[in-house]
């Protein structure tokens, strides 16, 4: 788990400079979780992709400035990092309806975002659900998915956020 609230728990070096960065805010980008970066040396505005999802075992780096895609795995740059650099180049306007219900508040809670572009990618992360629920009963589930999964949702989860998309 990484906390990203009341704390951003992660930590990136500047890659022109090496000095420490700290965290900005959290970007959430459909299924990307991000971290956003400013560096005061050298100007630069760094996007770092959470190590949760696809992201677990690909680092992947987006430098707005210069529009490039950094990654340690070539194959998950070209995937995953140029649509995310795309998606951060052209915005959409478009509002998204999300139903949230909330069954029990919760202090502390993991999220689970089940939102993915493949059918596939987003039910195996919501098969994840009933894992949370018995391996962490200290902590509430929050999870998100696409309108077309609310009925998988698992019982006994503290929030559900439906966000109207295919």
């Amino acid at each position: 788990m990484i906390e990203i609230k009341p704390h951003i728990q992660h930590k990136y070096n500047c890659p022109t400079s090496g000095t420490a960065l700290q965290p900005a805010k959290i970007l959430w980008q459909g299924m990307h979780i991000c971290v956003e970066f400013k560096s005061d040396d050298s100007g630069s505005e760094i996007i770092d992709v959470l190590r949760v999802g696809h992201s677990y075992n690909n680092s992947l780096q987006i430098d707005l400035a210069k529009k490039e895609v950094v990654s340690d795995n070539s194959y998950a740059g070209e995937w995953l990092g140029k649509p995310l650099l795309n998606s951060l180049q052209n915005p959409r306007s478009d509002r998204l309806e999300i139903v949230k219900e909330i069954f029990k508040p919760c202090k502390r809670v993991i999220i689970l975002n089940c939102i993915d572009f493949l059918y596939g990618h987003s039910l195996l992360k919501l098969l994840n659900a009933q894992r949370h629920l018995e391996c962490n009963p200290d902590c509430g589930l929050v999870v998100i998915v696409p309108k077309f999964l609310r009925w998988m949702v698992p019982d006994g989860v503290a929030e559900v956020w439906t966000v109207a998309i295919s």
